[in-house]
């Protein structure tokens, strides 16, 4: 492994990745730091860098610490800090990118769109990582997740369950006759 400086428009999401990055843009993490200055960020970014590997073009695919990435691009900030990977292989890479992911979530379990996130990433994660999750199956059991949230089932199974509510027209239209 080696840290360095890279460029931005030198990188991209890692090919076998794609689908976890978009769904982690879906969580509005973004809006966390759109409001740093700009030192803040940085400062944060260097702290947490991004984790690459270097293709045959000398670009780079990030697998892991993406989550200041939109908003050092958005604000033009040309580069980040990143630890360069050397030989590891494609399955260390996805095993990498989704327990950083689900890692960073995991003091959140109580928020519930941060919660059913959390849950959709264990369960596209690869075998190496649901093993750690879950007990084989394709869904979380409820006896894990209570133990690792530190919640209670009947929690736990609203969390899961609940649907979110439809807001009917007529609703939306009283609802804006209030302001």
């Amino acid at each position: 492994m080696n840290i360095t400086t890279i460029n931005l428009q030198n990188i991209q999401c890692h090919p076998k990745l794609d689908k976890l990055y978009l769904l982690s843009k879906d969580v509005d993490s973004e809006k966390i730091f759109s409001e740093l200055t700009d030192e803040m960020l940085i400062f944060i970014q260097k702290n947490k860098p991004l984790h690459v590997i270097k293709n045959n073009n000398n670009q780079y695919y990030f697998f892991g610490n993406w989550d200041t990435l939109v908003e050092l691009k958005k604000r033009d900030i040309k580069k980040a800090t990143a630890i360069i990977h050397k030989n590891i292989t494609i399955d260390e890479i996805i095993d990498w990118a989704y327990r950083s992911e689900i890692t960073k979530w995991i003091p959140y379990l109580k928020d519930r769109s941060q919660f059913k996130y959390l849950k959709t990433l264990i369960e596209l994660s690869p075998l190496i990582v649901k093993g750690t999750f879950k007990d084989g199956s394709n869904k979380m059991p409820v006896s894990y997740i209570k133990k690792i949230a530190n919640l209670t089932r009947s929690q736990v199974r609203t969390k899961i369950d609940k649907k979110e509510k439809k807001v009917s027209q007529l609703e939306q239209y009283l609802g804006n006759l209030d302001e």
